[in-house]
């Protein structure tokens, strides 16, 4: 009895523990993917600009 409460609580434990990886994992994965965005609507703009320049 006292074998399997320690097992069960140890699973809890690990359990807890990846799915709090897993949310870090994520909320990284979504900051890296509004920065790309970020950046490659920078670099658009950046484009539109030097054909305008380039016009004049």
């Amino acid at each position: 009895m006292n074998k399997l409460f320690y097992l069960q609580l140890a699973l809890l434990i690990v359990g807890l523990i990846c799915l709090t990886v897993s949310a870090f994992l994520v909320s990284l994965a979504l900051g890296f993917l509004v920065l790309g965005a970020i950046l490659v609507g920078l670099a658009i703009l950046l484009q539109h600009e030097l054909i305008q320049l380039e016009r004049e």
